[in-house]
């Protein structure tokens, strides 16, 4: 996925930024917190019940919101420079393994990730990287042999292509139908 792609996944409909702390709805959308709460502070002051911007579904009253961690967490990699804690405005420094995010001091002191394993943010980036590796050198192999396959399933294909000629249909039916000279393909002697 491009860049482009990615930023524009990543951005909040409301304010048209990269979210910050995005919540999800009952719907599937996401918002940032701080914006989502903001539409629906303006929505009751006009008296409406609360709805997505996305997609106009209606709550009777405001739903619960979820945190989107993941979400989160994919949004402060995409962001230029030192990465913040978007709600304690410390460096992030630590990895939650459970959560699967990057958290700071605050987070594992006295935030939503407090009791949680972490591990330093080095350190499991270079675990990651090993998995990935690990992946890579596994993969490889399959890749080359499934390249292999596509190749012999063509050069086959091209064969029984060189070896087959068009037959005539009945009156009023189409498609491409072919017959087989069971002489001439080597597959079929």
């Amino acid at each position: 996925m491009a860049a482009a792609d990615l930023r524009a996944e990543l951005t909040c409909s409301v304010c048209r930024e990269i979210y910050t702390n995005p919540v999800t709805l009952p719907c599937g959308h996401n918002f940032c917190q701080a914006c989502i709460e903001k539409t629906w502070d303006w929505q009751e002051e006009i008296e409406e019940d609360p709805s997505c911007p996305e997609c106009r579904r209606g709550y009777r009253k405001r739903p619960e919101l979820e945190r989107n961690l993941r979400l989160r967490n994919i949004a402060e990699r995409f962001l230029p420079g030192d990465r913040k804690c978007s709600l304690h405005y410390n460096y992030l420094e630590y990895y939650c393994p459970e959560d699967g995010a990057c958290v700071c001091v605050s987070c594992c002191l006295v935030g939503e990730h407090r009791g949680h394993r972490v591990e330093p943010l080095s350190e499991a980036s270079e675990k990651k990287k090993e998995k990935l590796r690990e992946v890579l050198e596994k993969l490889s192999p399959e890749r080359e042999e499934t390249e292999g396959q596509i190749q012999r399933l063509q050069e086959r294909r091209r064969e029984v292509e060189r070896h087959s000629y068009p037959t005539s249909l009945p009156a009023g039916e189409s498609g491409s139908h072919w017959t087989m000279r069971p002489d001439a393909c080597p597959f079929m002697s």
